[in-house]
């Protein structure tokens, strides 16, 4: 069987609990705030619901859930302090065991897609950078639902 190779194709092929975890996710970052204007990531577009993609892989006994987001501008200076709280708000939320998660900028929206991607998907860069306060003062103000 051919591989799906576009997001939509992907959604399509995604299985009711693999859509149901697809929604939840997206309900979580579609709230956060954006640093610079008044509204939501999903007032801006910044996230859409089909470039989310959940894949659970019972041979390997993990979830993968791929999140590809779009910057309002491609020289966003803000873009990686999106991205930390897109993760950062997911891990606070879900509690769900053996679950990996890629946030990636989509392809030729950002000039520096491969630093942010690299930074917010790098174990240790990710915690170190919420481990300084700064950051996670304002990862925190972004992320809270009660604006």
């Amino acid at each position: 069987m051919e591989e799906p190779r576009t997001e939509k194709e992907k959604c399509l092929k995604m299985t009711k609990e693999e859509k149901l975890l697809r929604d939840q996710i997206y309900d979580i970052i579609a709230t956060i705030k954006d640093p610079e204007k008044p509204y939501t990531l999903e007032e801006l577009d910044v996230v859409q619901e089909d470039l989310i993609t959940v894949r659970k892989d019972d041979d390997l006994g993990y979830i993968h859930v791929m999140i590809k987001w779009i910057p309002t501008v491609p020289h966003c200076h803000l873009a990686l302090t999106i991205a930390l709280c897109m993760r950062a708000k997911i891990e606070q939320e879900l509690a769900i065991p053996n679950l990996k998660i890629d946030i990636i900028v989509e392809k030729d929206k950002h000039q520096l897609k491969k630093e942010i991607d690299k930074q917010v998907n790098d174990k240790e860069r990710y915690s170190a950078a919420l481990e300084k306060e700064e950051v996670m003062a304002v990862i925190e103000e972004l992320i809270d639902d009660d604006y």
